[in-house]
């Protein structure tokens, strides 16, 4: 996250703990409660959908 923050690619101001924790929630909620296999690309997805909305902000 640092190194994205300090290249530009993911904005200064985000909440880097809410980011991480929406992608570990994801990926307890896909191995937990749905059972679905884990997939190689799954957190990149998941970061590549984050920062195509809004990312969570420090307030």
């Amino acid at each position: 996250m640092n190194r994205g923050i300090e290249r530009g690619d993911i904005p200064e101001d985000v909440d880097v703990e809410i980011f991480m924790d929406i992608i570990a929630g994801r990926v307890f909620y896909r191995q937990v409660v749905t059972g679905v296999n884990f997939v190689d690309d799954l957190a990149e997805k998941i970061v590549d959908l984050l920062m195509a909305g809004q990312v969570p902000r420090r307030t």
